[in-house]
């Protein structure tokens, strides 16, 4: 069945997230006797066990979460010509786990044009892995998941819960995500990629077998 539309994950899939990531670490190492680097290093083993690193070490520390720096964000360089050349071939949308105020988000980042359907877990009120809000996302789109991709950098919001309802599945290889290890065949990826560049030539691939 050809593939008629393209969902994206948001934070670590089209935005670099990097630097409000380390600013949240050396807000929580504030104050403690922790080395930054040897921290990192337990971060990157927690994501490799399956846990989420900021959150582990909150609670390590036995500290609340910090707040998000939104301003810190910034797109990776090549999604800009990436959606410029996807949007001509399918519809796009988005489904991210997000706090209110993602559409502004888009808008400031420049890529609110190409998505025909949004959906944030800050406005539905529930958030991934749950199957409803892929769900929401085909409802909208009134599209089967069988012409369906779903593309992200996490196994367990992303690609599992896409491969439950039947869509296909594309894992881009980004931040702490790279290092989550594949567990089980439902979590296993249709496609592993680096990076978004290769997407578009391995939809032209995949569309043609």
């Amino acid at each position: 069945m050809a593939i008629r539309w393209l969902f994206f994950d948001l934070g670590s899939t089209l935005v670099d997230e990097s630097l409000a990531y380390e600013n949240r670490v050396k807000t929580l190492l504030a104050g403690s006797e922790l080395d930054y680097q040897e921290t990192w290093e337990r971060l990157i083993e927690d994501y490799k066990n399956g846990l989420r690193g900021d959150l582990a070490l909150a609670e390590r520390l036995n500290k609340p979460l910090p707040k998000w720096t939104f301003q810190d964000e910034h797109l990776y360089p090549e999604v800009q010509s990436v959606l410029d050349c996807l949007s001509t071939q399918y519809h796009l949308g988005l489904i991210a786990n997000q706090l209110s105020g993602l559409e502004e988000r888009l808008v400031n980042f420049g890529i609110a044009q190409y998505f025909q359907v949004v959906i944030s877990s800050a406005e539905i009120g529930f958030e991934k892995p749950a199957l409803g809000i892929f769900q929401k996302a085909l409802g909208m789109a009134d599209c089967l998941p069988e012409q369906a991709v779903m593309v992200g950098d996490r196994l367990d919001n992303d690609i599992k819960p896409a491969k439950r309802l039947g869509m296909k599945t594309v894992r881009v290889m980004r931040r702490f995500g790279q290092y989550c290890p594949v567990t089980s065949e439902n979590e296993q990826a249709d496609a592993t990629l680096s990076c978004l560049t290769e997407l578009v030539d391995f939809l032209s691939d995949w569309e043609e077998k």
